[in-house]
């Protein structure tokens, strides 16, 4: 006979105390991975997200990062004028050197933070094409001590808004903007001209340069070519290839945790959901037993059993999803292990992270419908009839 699922459903919600304990268990423990993988998500959605494939960094050889990298200025005039350089209308190369530090800056609310700063010039935001300057602000002025200020970070620093002075390595610094890259990292970053900031930080060379690529055909040949000149000792990798590496450790450890964490929480639903359908068999002895009796086999009993616990798992897990899902959109920040700077995101929940819950819940309620739906179907008929 076929399974009997619509008794097994029924009877999962009549017993409401037990039910709902249970409910909340898996609930509680299909959030926290919500919350823990939302971050991760929007972790490496900042960083993986930022840049485009038409956009080249050159770095110097088996750098991990801009802020260890170095370029000296004869190596960026050698690139920069390289043939695979696009140029503007008006003919200029868009290759723009820049310099990556990090400045410790008080936040808002109490405690400092590290600050990515980058010295780029005009050349560096026209390349970088899905980046602007936030309406009501503009560009700085070469020669100037002036910085703008990415969106995501303004808000995060104390008194750090346009029109506002912001100290750093001993010079005061206006803000004259607001930097909106739609998302991305530099959304975490202050920038500032590059000739400035070198002569602040006593540096004769830059620390990478960025490139937009205008001719393809040529690419790989001019770059096979530049590798092997030892003027420069230098390699190049899309600007996406590069900020998607950024993410990795970092975003790695999130998602361990995240499972990590939903383990132990699981485990205890596992526990929960398994004594409350313990409890459910031995209330429910004489009902399994006619069950039995009127024909239905202990493989369709034993199913039953276990597609209640799945049912129950997986209205925990919605639920969980509902709780965690109250945090997507929540900008937040930490720190970059890449870079030891911070970097400002928001939680994202995601189909894949939703996709992940739902398999947590559907692992506890298989795990934890085992047991019991193994012992309903090993019930004597008879003797199950003859109980109380």
């Amino acid at each position: 006979m076929a399974l009997p699922l619509a008794y097994n459903v029924k009877s999962a919600f009549v017993r409401k105390g037990a039910t709902l304990l249970t409910l909340t268990a898996i609930g509680f423990s299909v959030a926290v991975l919500v919350l823990v993988l939302a971050l991760a998500r929007g972790f490496e959605t900042a960083l993986s997200g930022t840049g485009s494939e038409d956009n080249l960094i050159f770095l110097r050889s088996s750098s991990t990062s801009e802020g260890v990298s170095g370029v000296t200025r004869e190596a960026a005039k050698i690139v920069g004028a390289a043939e695979f350089v696009a140029r503007d209308e008006e003919g200029t190369l868009l290759a723009q050197p820049e310099i990556y530090a990090a400045f410790s800056l008080p936040r808002a609310g109490g405690g400092n933070s590290n600050i990515p700063v980058r010295g780029t010039g005009p050349i560096g935001l026209e390349i970088r094409e899905r980046t602007k300057i936030a309406a009501g602000g503009r560009m700085f002025v070469p020669g100037r001590y002036e910085i703008v200020v990415g969106q995501a970070m303004a808000p995060r620093l104390e008194n750090c808004f346009l029109g506002s002075m912001v100290e750093m390595a001993g010079y005061p610094w206006r803000v004259v903007g607001i930097l909106d890259s739609g998302g991305e990292a530099y959304d975490s970053e202050i920038w500032m001209d590059v000739e400035i900031f070198m002569r602040v930080l006593d540096r004769s060379g830059f620390s990478t340069l960025f490139a937009r690529i205008q001719n393809r055909e040529l690419l790989d040949t001019a770059l096979t070519r530049l590798a092997e000149d030892p003027r420069l000792n230098l390699e190049a990798k899309s600007e996406r290839q590069y900020f998607s590496e950024q993410a990795g450790a970092l975003a790695i450890a999130l998602k361990i945790l995240a499972w990590f964490l939903a383990a132990i929480m699981g485990t205890g639903a596992v526990f929960g959901a398994t004594n409350t359908l313990l409890a459910s068999v031995a209330m429910r002895t004489r009902e399994i037993g006619t069950l039995l009796a009127i024909g239905f086999s202990s493989r369709a009993v034993f199913f039953g059993f276990l597609i209640e616990s799945v049912v129950i798992a997986l209205v925990g897990g919605l639920l969980g999803v509902l709780l965690g899902y109250q945090c997507n959109g929540l900008a937040t920040g930490t720190t970059n292990w890449a870079t030891f700077t911070e970097q400002s995101f928001a939680f994202a929940v995601t189909p894949d992270v939703v996709l992940q819950a739902m398999l947590l819940s559907l692992l506890i309620g298989l795990i934890g419908g085992a047991l019991p739906a193994r012992r309903a179907a090993r019930l004597s008929p008879c003797e199950a009839l003859r109980t109380m």
